[in-house]
């Protein structure tokens, strides 16, 4: 049979557990430290300033625009040159402008959404609201809303003069366009 534990035992053993984790926490501090210096170090230059010109400018002479240029021309080569092109798919005008007109020739009114949703892109959104502007300013077609914020409907015009577009507001209904 083991001897009975006293409670001068209890409590040195309770203190060595209590110095055992905090030196297990300091370990930890200590490993967590080193691991963030390395991060720092490798991520210190990241974000760098340039190094400011190596051009020294008299303040009191005045300076010829050929001076200038020339430290223009400087400060250009030494910046890095690694610029990648951006480059994205080609959406004409035109190209938009004959799509409208044939799902007009087929349907007569046309929601505009229902075009954005064929291409939902803002390159294709631009082009599209400047082909059914264009077509609305050549008399091709109309736009109508009949309610603030709701649809918007494009309208197939049959015209064989071509006037200006004009603005007219009966009520409810705004119509763009001739009518």
């Amino acid at each position: 049979m083991l001897p009975k534990e006293s409670p001068e035992y209890q409590e040195a053993v309770e203190k060595q557990r209590d110095i055992s984790e905090r030196l297990m926490e300091w370990k930890k501090i200590k490993e967590s430290r080193g691991i963030l210096l390395d991060k720092h170090q490798a991520r210190k230059n990241f974000f760098r300033r340039d190094e400011p010109a190596a051009v020294e400018i008299d303040k009191k002479s005045t300076l010829s625009v050929f001076e200038l240029a020339d430290i223009f021309a400087n400060l250009i080569k030494t910046h890095d040159k690694n610029f990648d092109t951006i480059t994205g798919p080609e959406i004409y005008i035109e190209d938009v402008k004959t799509d409208i007109v044939e799902k007009l020739k087929a349907a007569r009114e046309v929601r505009i959404s229902s075009m954005l949703m064929a291409n939902p892109s803002k390159l294709y959104l631009a082009v599209l609201i400047l082909a059914i502007l264009d077509l609305a300013h050549e008399g091709i077609a109309s736009l109508k809303q009949k309610k603030p914020f709701d649809e918007i409907y494009l309208t197939y015009l049959n015209a064989v003069k071509r006037a200006p577009p004009m603005e007219e507001n009966h009520g409810k209904e705004v119509t763009y366009g001739n009518s």
